[in-house]
Order: C-alpha cells, then sequence, then structure tokens
C-alpha cells in the first residue's frame, strides 16, 4: 500500500509503541497527534514525544547475507540469514506534524540493505580471525578452518564480533550517517531480525 498520511488510508509501517514483539508479529496502527487541530497542524508542547516504527517485516526491508562467529559452537560455521531491518526514530513533530518522511527513511533503510545483500560479512576487528586481502581475493582464517572469497563477494565491517547485535549497531550508524534528519528528532534505535521472534537492537540519543 502506498505511504500515506493524513488519513488517506493506513500505511502498513506507521507504528507507535515499542518495536515488534518477540514473537515476530507485526503490529499496524496509525500514529495519530494527540491534539491535532488539522490534518497537519500540531501543537509541538502538547503533542509529547512522538514515536515511529518501520516494521521491516511489513515493509520488506531485508537483507540476505552469510557470517560466522569463531569459538561459537554452530555459529563458528559459516551459514546464512534473511536479515529483516526494523527502524524507530522518536521526537517532536516538525512544522508540518510529520517527525521524518517515511520514504526518506525506507529509502536510506533499502540502500543500506543493498549494501549488504547476498554478501559474505565478516568482522574486521574480530581478534580471532585473520584476515587477508590480495589479489581481488579475500582470505579467512580462524580456529585451523581457511577460507578464500572472491572480493567482490565479501564485506569487511568495523566490527569485533557478527553478532546479531554488532549489525544492529551497524545498522544505525550507518542509517544516521546517511539519512535527512531533521532537528526534531531526538532518538534513533535500529533493529536487525535473523529470524521472526529473533534479534538484537541498538539506540542513540541525539540530543
Amino acid at each position: 500500500m502506498e505511504e500515506t498520511r493524513c488519513g488517506q488510508g493506513q500505511a502498513p509501517v506507521t507504528m507507535k509503541g515499542t518495536p515488534p514483539g518477540r514473537d515476530g508479529s507485526p503490529r499496524s496502527v496509525r500514529m495519530e497527534p494527540q491534539n491535532p487541530t488539522e490534518c497537519g497542524r500540531w501543537d509541538r508542547h502538547n503533542s509529547g514525544i512522538l514515536s515511529l516504527v518501520i516494521d521491516g517485516w511489513r515493509a520488506g526491508i531485508r537483507f540476505s547475507s552469510c557470517h560466522l562467529i569463531p569459538h561459537h559452537d554452530k555459529c563458528s560455521r559459516l551459514h546464512g540469514h534473511t536479515y529483516v531491518i526494523h527502524l524507530k526514530i522518536s521526537g517532536y513533530p516538525g512544522p508540518s506534524g510529520f517527525l521524518m518522511d517515511f520514504s526518506e527513511i525506507t529509502g536510506t533503510l533499502r540502500t543500506i540493505a543493498g549494501t549488504l545483500d547476498h554478501r559474505i560479512l565478516l568482522a574486521g576487528k574480530d581478534p580471532e580471525m585473520t584476515i587477508i586481502r590480495n589479489g581481488g581475493e579475500v582470505e579467512a582464517v580462524h580456529q585451523g578452518k581457511r577460507y578464500i572469497f572472491p572480493e567482490s563477494d565479501v564485506m569487511i565491517l568495523d566490527l569485533p564480533s557478527m553478532t546479531a547485535e554488532m549489525i544492529s549497531g551497524y545498522l544505525l550508524r550507518e542509517f544516521v550517517v546517511r539519512a535527512p534528519i531533521p532537528e526534531n528528532i531526538i532518538e534513533v534505535s535500529a533493529g536487525v531480525d535473523e529470524g521472526p521472534g529473533q534479534g538484537a537492537w541498538s539506540t542513540l540519543s541525539l540530543k
């Protein structure tokens, strides 16, 4: 459904409250002003802090990648996930009553997802892994295992580990750098699911 405002249909990613529950069930409710006088006109002092949540399951914001986590029983073996990205922003309504434009949020998230999609994700700061770039290839060594990948297939992220917790922090930082965040936003949270009901969140205060 087209992302709309002012009662012209209900956008499936327009939500208020907390991020999706642990069972992965999405919630799709419209965010209504507490004290609206007319469409697009808000009283900032009476409306309080508002939140807007992008549900990646409903919005289709996802990427498929593989990774490994050294010294973990199962996750030390190369494996993959279809990751889903969520975002929550909180703040005061802007001049038109919006927190932030939906198209700017989802467009930025899809761009970030595109950089990671169908890639091998390696943690560049993992002390348990040695990563070497050589002649168009990437060699990764840990626990006596040696992997050689085409360099074009690999994303080496500036992280100490490739856990969901670390990936959520990476997504949050990428969003804050890439998105045109207005001054009325006071907090941004990014979440990533490895599957329904299984994910991690990171939060950054902007004020």
